[in-house]
């Protein structure tokens, strides 16, 4: 496959996500594409700028050719792993948001401080069937080893909703109609066997690197205290298996719902540190479906809403001495940066591709004008405000 055009769907679409990964063009939400085209002719997809062209002529072709190579030789260029640095010496940390096991050479190629998000869910969903916990031990493994000595945030399966797949029969795709927050880490206490498979793979791969696990759609202190649960029961197995592994490991949580943003101190008096999953958070927050094209005028992560959500996230940790980062596809999103690091955030995980970008324009920002640009935006009272000023901040 070389590129994709889809005539639904949204930019923080998993598909979306996907296609950032795999390094494809991909264009969303093109009504009606799918009359307009017919088998054999020719399309050229520009991801970047959101074209979709039909028969292009010969001179356009060959344009979009020199442009793809020139692009290939531009893609990933090495970088060595080091801090980056604002203009006034405010450290900031770029990790990588990985989807498969062998993306972790791109994120090392770029540098990256380590993984901040590796989505493991897809490793069950590439395959199309069920990873008992030596498959996964060795996935996960690879990552740490590759990325060592920097720190791995492994999140557990976020399965549900749109990523289906059946526990009970794997190689049955489960039935799209999910029951709204039937997922996550809900379905992997249900599931508890299956889950303490992951747990123990998780640990063993522990003893390969520095290990953080990340729980997905965290609402309370008594999922995760059930986890620690588990956890010393995977090491009990585990020792007495007399297999190698880590009895220890740091466990944080996703901030991804309402509940959770909103009382960010009841999982951090519990949690190690905090991971704020902005696409599902702005999706529960505005009720804005992430998938659907009719939700793009309502699916907004400028909303200032979002943003005050946002700062107190990272105020409170702040306070509370825990870490808090950004994962959601805004972290990758340039324009948003300078706003971010004004709301008090100073650690980033982004797709590799996405994060040469965003260490040179750290580079050029100053924290007190970044907080300036911040206070101006949650004074604001909706999102193309916010937008619009963005916009100019970045002119």
């Amino acid at each position: 496959v070389g590129a994709f055009v889809t005539e639904t769907g949204g930019v923080s679409s998993h598909a979306a996500i996907l296609a950032r990964s795999l390094r494809l063009p991909a264009v969303v939400s093109v009504r009606g594409v799918l009359q307009k085209i017919r088998g054999g002719e020719r399309v050229l997809v520009n991801g970047t700028l959101g074209q979709v062209v039909l028969n292009p002529s010969p001179a356009q072709a060959e344009e979009a050719r020199a442009e793809g190579e020139k692009r290939g030789e531009l893609f990933l260029p090495a970088r060595s792993a080091q801090p980056v640095y604002t203009a006034d010496g405010v450290p900031v940390i770029f990790t990588a948001n990985l989807t498969r096991e062998d993306e972790a050479a791109d994120a090392v190629r770029v540098g990256a401080m380590g993984v901040g998000l590796l989505r493991t869910e897809f490793l069950f969903m590439d395959r199309g069937q069920f990873l008992g916990e030596e498959e996964q031990y060795a996935a996960y493994r690879h990552v740490l080893e590759s990325m060592a000595p920097h720190p791995v945030t492994i999140r557990t399966l976020d399965l549900g909703e749109d990523k289906h797949f059946d526990f009970e029969n794997p190689v049955e795709q489960a039935s799209p109609h999910c029951i709204l927050g039937w997922r996550s880490i809900r379905l992997s206490l249900a599931h508890e066997g299956v889950f303490l498979d992951q747990l123990k793979a998780l640990l063993r791969a522990a003893a390969h690197g520095t290990l953080r696990i990340l729980l997905p759609m965290v609402n309370g202190a008594e999922e995760v205290r059930r986890v620690k649960e588990l956890l010393v029961q995977a090491v009990d197995e585990l020792r007495a298996r007399n297999i190698p592994h880590q009895d220890k490991v740091q466990v944080g949580v996703m901030i991804e719902t309402p509940a959770a943003a909103i009382s960010p101190e009841i999982l951090l008096a519990e949690a190690d540190f905090i991971s704020v999953g902005t696409n599902d958070l702005v999706q529960y927050v505005m009720v804005a479906d992430r998938a659907s094209e009719k939700m793009h005028a309502y699916y907004r992560s400028c909303s200032p809403i979002i943003l005050k959500l946002l700062k107190n996230l990272a105020h409170t940790a702040g306070t509370m001495g825990k870490d808090a980062s950004i994962c959601g596809e805004i972290a990758g999103d340039p324009r948003y940066l300078p706003l971010l690091l004004g709301l008090g955030f100073r650690s980033f995980s982004v797709a590799p591709v996405l994060l040469l970008d965003l260490v040179q324009s750290a580079a050029t920002y100053r924290i007190p004008e970044c907080e300036d640009l911040a206070e101006k935006a949650l004074r604001m009272t909706t999102a193309d405000e916010v937008e619009a000023l963005l916009i100019k901040f970045s002119a």
